[in-house]
């Protein structure tokens, strides 16, 4: 028999525009070079987008120097090895305004030529106009380098703003760089001195200069605009300076290219078509090889390993590996499109490694792997607070699947059951939930069959539950509650814990202010100091702290289970959504960071809202820390009170289910306090939103308003008590202009714009409205 349970559907809010928004022999003569294609029909579609790791690149030295003109149309550049194909950091597939670097070398330079596309110039960023200074807020690239090859250190690290700045031009003080801004992006050229690269202290070399067949560590990061994804050549999986994700580099003599596009992500029988160019002046004989193996483990936990200096041989795969090959002869100047065909055969994950190699000396010159997730992936969410835990089923399939898929749970003592629901429309994912009320405390484990299709098991933590209920609770729109009191969450953030004196929390009650957080722990203003409303544990797992949700868990369970003073839990991280779920079984409440001022679109701050919500399955509370401090650490970079106000009402509308806002301790509580017309702003701000607090936690409604604009306008639609609300934002640093239209309102009512004492009367088409820079409104209609 099996049980029956729920397909569970779940939205987002909306932002409506116009638009609708190995060992190298010395003697080598070959280097290929691979240009990344998008697989044709996979593009824009979740979940189906592979990330290449353990990157190898061959460098071919240049035929000639190029001119260092920004122009990038020499002959060397069309023979140069291209580094493209870039993934987001956060780990959730290739950006949207990719960019390219050439690079080659000669007896005394390193060259470099760097082009990044634009989608919208009018988000180039360029705010820093000298070198070292802070261009990494800026649109910019920069190139690492591990010239050891031993992937322990970074040295140097150079960065390039798009007006050709350069930070760490001390480090590199011979390096040439000319820049050119075009209609559709900008190009940096530039040259570095070997001299430069080799430090002095650790490699002594005269002539300063690579040997043939020399490997280094390398890597291109950056981002292209205030708005876009941080980029990577080799995926760091957040923080860009981590030595043991670099990619690698060796240096030959000859070129060749070679285009390979991403492989398909499923299982069974595959075809790769890979076009080779041979640029020697003499024939070559090449292998093209993929080779299959079983993956014990995702290859991020593998890296954050790695990053550690754990031992990671004992995280290599159980099972023998496929090894598929195809041999090709190219004339000199020949290019050749060739077909290499595979079989993923073995079930759950495996790893799939490309790689061209040249026949005569079995010599690696390209090679990336990939990580193929199982035919079948299981994520859970576990909610104690609810008693449940909600599933995201995703079926990579070449077609989305139909009909039903059951799934079989076996309990921490054993006990086995099956359910049974169902893939809807043309999706390849699923959510359902199951109720975990009568389940023990413990790991419980989760399986799913689709016809032959079978996953890998998945797992989730049961705590040990408490003798009697806690004050803590939460609705089902995921709001805190205490005392069954149902709150938005705005909390005062700070390292800073002699500042807190009972005037501070005196004032910050009469602002509405839920609690104040020495750092780590959030304690409630009521009661302070003694009542605990939620607990940190982690702060940027993935960065600085280089640790696993497997390693927090044991803390986190210790914290959590069988307490009567239930502590909220938080996990702080920079956002992207397969980092998230990394360590989201290991909290209550996920939380992420976006500091946007003044580098970065406001809008950013919705965006991670938003991922981290889809990350969790909208199952647990969803938290964001705003900047109430200076983010460009020059003096230049606080807050304004339309852009706090700003940054606050984007959350909101993107249904945040708190908000900490935080005083960075290098100025303290005080430094916010000491500009009287901020600290009133952020006052009369939570004021605001506290007055709306009954609004902001009601039960969610379908979104029928029809919002539009020619710049982007965050809105959400809410109704309470009788009447319905009408948040909006313009998150631009310029004026907007919006027309709203709603849907299933009587004509001719009345629009009161709450705290800005003006009255509007919408016809049948609806009214519009002006909004400054920064600006939000919030309609209430009766």
């Amino acid at each position: 028999m099996h049980d029956r349970v729920s397909i569970f559907h779940w939205g987002f809010p909306k932002h409506a525009s116009a638009e609708a928004l190995p060992r190298f022999r010395t003697r080598v003569l070959v280097g290929l070079c691979w240009l990344a294609q998008a697989s044709s029909g996979q593009a824009g579609e979740r979940g189906l987008e592979l990330v290449p790791f353990g990157l190898f690149q061959a460098v071919g030295r240049a035929a000639s120097a190029p001119v260092i003109d920004g122009r990038l149309d020499e002959e060397c550049w069309k023979r140069a090895v291209l580094l493209t194909d870039l993934t987001d950091s956060g780990g959730d597939g290739r950006v949207k305004d990719q960019a390219e670097l050439r690079i080659c070398y000669d007896d005394e330079m390193f060259y470099f030529g760097f082009f990044q596309r634009m989608s919208d110039m009018g988000e180039l960023q360029i705010r820093h106009r000298s070198d070292e200074s802070n261009i990494w807020n800026d649109s910019y690239f920069e190139m690492q380098f591990d010239v050891a090859g031993e992937h322990q250190t970074v040295y140097p690290q150079i960065l390039i703003n798009a007006e050709g700045y350069v930070f760490h031009r001390k480090m590199t003080p011979g390096i040439q760089v000319k820049s050119r801004i075009v209609e559709n992006g900008y190009r940096i050229e530039g040259s570095i001195p070997f001299a430069d690269l080799y430090p002095s202290s650790k490699l002594e070399r005269q002539p300063p200069r690579p040997r043939p067949g020399e490997r280094w560590g390398f890597n291109l990061c950056g981002q292209a605009s205030a708005t876009a994804e941080f980029f990577c050549w080799s995926n760091t999986h957040g923080l860009f300076r981590k030595p043991a994700m670099l990619g690698d580099i060796v240096f030959l003599d000859a070129a060749a290219t070679v285009s390979i596009p991403p492989p398909a992500p499923f299982h069974g029988r595959q075809k790769i078509e890979m076009t080779l160019t041979n640029n020697a002046a003499e024939k070559r004989s090449l292998v093209l090889t993929a080779q299959v193996r079983p993956a014990l483990r995702k290859h991020h936990d593998y890296f954050i390993r790695k990053i550690r200096g754990d031992d990671v041989a004992k995280l290599e795969p159980a099972g023998e590996s496929e090894v598929f090959q195809r041999k090709i002869s190219l004339q000199p100047g020949e290019t050749r499109t060739t077909p290499l065909r595979y079989e993923v055969s073995h079930p759950g994950a495996n790893d799939l490694t490309l790689s061209v190699g040249e026949s005569e000396h079995g010599d690696v010159l390209y090679r990336a792997s990939y990580n193929i997730p199982p035919e079948i992936e299981l994520y859970p969410v576990y909610n104690p607070y609810h008693e449940r835990v909600r599933i995201l089923v995703n079926a990579y399939v070449p077609k989305p699947p139909s009909g039903s898929i059951e799934v079989t749970l076996a309990d921490a003592k054993g006990v086995t059951r099956a359910f049974e629901t169902a893939f809807t429309g043309k999706s390849r994912e699923a959510v359902f939930q199951i109720d975990t009320s009568d389940l023990p405390a413990g790991r419980t484990q989760i399986t799913a069959r689709m016809g032959r299709r079978a996953s890998s098991p998945a797992f989730f933590t049961i705590p040990d539950r408490p003798e009697k209920p806690g004050r803590i609770g939460l609705t089902e729109e995921q709001f805190l509650t205490w005392d069954g009191d149902p709150r938005l969450v705005l909390s005062l953030m700070t390292r800073d814990q002699a500042k807190i004196t009972p005037e501070l929390l005196k004032e910050m009650a009469a602002a509405g202010f839920t609690s104040v957080q020495p750092y780590w722990t959030a304690l409630t203003i009521d009661r302070y100091p003694a009542e605990r409303l939620y607990q940190q544990i982690a702060d940027e797992p993935s960065g600085y702290m280089n640790t696993t949700g497997e390693e927090l868990l044991p803390q986190y369970l210790k914290l959590r289970g069988g307490t009567t003073d239930p502590a909220y839990v938080i996990l702080d991280n920079f956002v992207g959504v397969r980092k998230v779920r990394s360590w989201a079984f290991a909290c209550d409440v996920v939380s992420s960071d976006p500091y946007p001022w003044p580098s970065s679109s406001l809008y950013q701050v919705g965006d991670w809202v938003e991922r981290c919500r889809t990350a969790v399955l909208g199952a647990k509370p969803v938290f964001v820390t705003l900047q109430a401090f200076d983010n460009a650490f020059d003096g230049t970079g606080m807050p304004t009170p339309e852009v706090l106000r700003a940054m606050s009402y984007i959350a909101v509308i993107h249904r945040a289910n708190g908000i900490q806002y935080f005083i960075y301790e290098h100025q303290g509580l005080h430094a916010l306090q000491e500009d009287p017309k901020l600290w009133s702003a952020l006052k009369e701000m939570v004021k605001e939103l506290s007055s709306l607090n009954d609004v902001f936690v009601a039960p969610g409604v379908a979104q029928d308003f029809k919002v539009i604009s020619e710049r982007r306008v965050d809105w959400l639609l809410k109704r309470h008590a009788g009447k319905t609300y009408l948040f909006t934002v313009n998150g631009n640093a310029s004026p907007a202009a919006a027309r709203f239209s709603p849907v299933g309102l009587p004509q001719g009512k009345k629009v009161t714009v709450l705290f800005e004492n003006r009255i509007i009367e919408f016809d049948p088409d609806g009214w519009g409205d002006s909004f400054k820079p920064y600006e939000r409104h919030v309609y209430q209609i009766e």
